[in-house]
């Protein structure tokens, strides 16, 4: 029997590390829990790791996860409950005999095709206040293993912007790294950025676009209000669905006001008119309104921005409707059935399932799970907005 063990191990391994193609790439195999670890069931049944891939990539998620043979889970983060042995992942998937597809509640983890697309950007000077402001790792450090670092969230660091403290040649980023010595990982107080292919916030410092970077850092303090750990997204949504998804921009003198406004929500409009007045006006406008059906729940969210200068306007806007599938509720109480046979009753309790509303907690993780999404939308299509 310890022969047989030892001889599994490489096989499932050498499974494992056959599927590293194209977009999507292996990570490892890690722990899963009844508050899943990837938050979204995304499909079950025939299953291969290029049809999850596939779904989740669809879906605009960054992980996806096999498991059981048949599930496909999607999610932006992962490893909440730690990694595990590769060989806790070897069940075989049930579309594809000769891939793995996790285990009993172990999910293989690899990244979709949007974590693809990494390019050199150039060597940049660093601070005290760091320029990039996530320290991702430290210790033998790669360029690949920097990118899969950031990508979750030797010194490898991470954020959404850079650049704050200037560009610089790339012969003062010379130093090799120590986990790969054929490639360089920056130099002293320098950082060889690169993108990882994600879609990124816009930063204010770097972009010139006033209605832009105000927009940014609204979308940035909308997503700070979002309560942290609320969510149990699994036990309450099973997918989003993105609609109508709307970002104008738009430069223009302040004689077209009125016809400009037909292009603008009707709530909006009241605002937009005090344009007329004051030669540096300025003026925001936002809404969002959630509606809860027994099946689904909608939340139609739009935000925008209006700057004056004189006689010219420039105004951006971005506004979305994210639809979620939720998870049926029920109580679930018994029920006493007596029949009479002969002389005597004979009786039997039966469970009974009554479908239920959602109580006020469950509304705001709904609402917060929605928030959250919308918020996703707006970041990935700031770069859009051109004023």
């Amino acid at each position: 029997m310890a022969t047989a063990a030892w001889l599994l191990l490489p096989l499932s391994l050498l499974l494992v590390l056959s599927q590293v193609v194209h977009g999507y790439h292996y990570v490892g195999c890690y722990r899963d829990a009844g508050n899943r670890d990837l938050s979204v069931l995304a499909s079950r049944g025939s299953m291969s790791v290029g049809k999850c891939n596939h779904v989740c990539t669809s879906r605009h998620f960054r992980f996806f996860g096999v498991q059981a043979r048949k599930e496909c889970w999607c999610g932006n983060s992962y490893g909440k409950y730690g990694a595990k042995p590769s060989r806790d992942c070897r069940d075989r998937c049930s579309g594809k005999s000769s891939e793995i597809c996790g285990g009993r509640w172990r999910n293989s983890i690899y990244t979709t095709d949007i974590t693809s697309g990494m390019h050199y950007i150039g060597c940049f000077v660093d601070n005290g206040v760091r320029d990039l402001s996530h320290l991702g790792g430290h210790g033998g450090m790669t360029i690949n293993k920097c990118k899969n670092i950031c990508n979750t969230r030797t010194n490898c660091f991470c954020d959404n912007s850079y650049g704050k403290y200037g560009a610089r040649p790339d012969s003062e980023c010379n130093m090799h790294c120590n986990g790969d010595r054929s490639s360089l990982c920056g130099g002293p107080w320098r950082n060889n950025v690169y993108a990882t292919g994600l879609k990124a916030t816009v930063s204010i410092s770097a972009t010139g676009k006033p209605i832009r970077d105000s927009i940014a850092a609204k979308v940035r303090s909308m997503s700070a209000a979002i309560p942290a750990g609320v969510v149990c997204s699994s036990c309450l949504i099973t997918s989003f669905r993105r609609q109508n998804v709307i970002h104008r921009s738009d430069s223009f003198p302040v004689s077209q006001l009125n016809a400009r406004m037909s292009h603008y929500p009707a709530s909006a409009r009241n605002k937009l008119k005090a344009l007329h007045f004051g030669a540096n006006a300025k003026t925001t406008f936002e809404d969002s309104k959630i509606d809860i059906r027994p099946n689904h729940a909608s939340k139609n969210t739009y935000f925008g921005i209006a700057h004056r200068s004189n006689n010219h306007i420039r105004l951006g806007m971005i506004s979305t409707i994210i639809t979620a599938t939720l998870v049926h509720k029920y109580n679930v109480f018994n029920k006493r059935v007596c029949r009479k046979v002969f002389f005597w009753n004979r009786c039997k309790n039966h469970a009974i399932k009554q479908r239920r509303g959602y109580n006020g907690n469950e509304i705001r993780q709904i609402d917060a799970a929605l928030q959250s999404e919308t918020m996703r939308v707006f970041t990935e299509n700031l770069g859009h907005i051109h004023v």
